[in-house]
């Protein structure tokens, strides 16, 4: 558990490297009756068999030896990239807004057709103008949806949100004050770009 949330984290350290990977956060989101994810994703701890497949380089870099024989640790600056939030999809109630990115691994399959279209909705509402939706299903996109977003790639799993007028405006308004910043999940992920504070004029 929580593999796909430091993989995602990792990568994006690599891609925008170690100023701008200052600036991102990972929200990982579980429903986690029993809080067993969220210690998993504060601790971070795995065993050496479960990181075989990543590349030496990057398991050196971003691994440390841990007290416990033949288990690992991701290093604190990536782990203090990763936020938990106890999260039901179909409550529809987000734990933030502005996403440039949400992937959803697996949960889609699981509602009935009616509750995708609810929860798709959701995602487009918080996501960015123009932000990305990942998605890992097997069955179609909801017609009702492809209004909102377009296919980006011949294996359907990945759309853009698409822009109407009132989108444009703010989003060319929201670039000019806003650094990016990174949200994931276990069940989502999610890429954010969150609100800097206002500077005063005399600053």
């Amino acid at each position: 558990m929580g593999h796909l949330t430091y993989s995602l984290a990792i990568l994006l350290a690599e891609r925008v490297g170690p100023f701008a990977s200052k600036h991102f956060s990972i929200y990982a989101t579980d429903l986690d009756e029993n809080n067993f994810y969220k210690e998993i994703i504060t601790r971070g701890i795995y065993p050496r068999k479960e990181l075989q497949l990543i590349p030496k380089k990057l398991f050196s870099k971003y691994f440390k030896g841990v007290v416990q024989q033949g288990y690992y640790q991701v290093i604190h600056y990536i782990r203090n990239r990763i936020n938990f939030h106890k999260l039901d999809l179909l409550s529809l109630n987000p734990v933030y807004s502005r996403f440039s990115l949400i992937v959803c691994t697996d949960m889609l399959e699981t509602y009935s057709q009616k509750q995708q279209l609810n929860v798709i909705t959701m995602f487009h509402k918080v996501l960015l103008p123009g932000g990305y939706l990942l998605l890992n299903m097997s069955g179609q996109f909801p017609e009702q949806c492809l209004n909102k977003f377009k296919s980006v790639n011949q294996a359907g799993t990945l759309y853009q949100k698409i822009l109407d007028r009132k989108d444009v405006k703010s989003f060319r308004l929201y670039s000019t004050v806003n650094e990016p910043k990174v949200q994931s999940t276990r069940k989502s992920f999610r890429l954010d770009h969150p609100t800097k504070k206002k500077q005063d004029d005399a600053g």
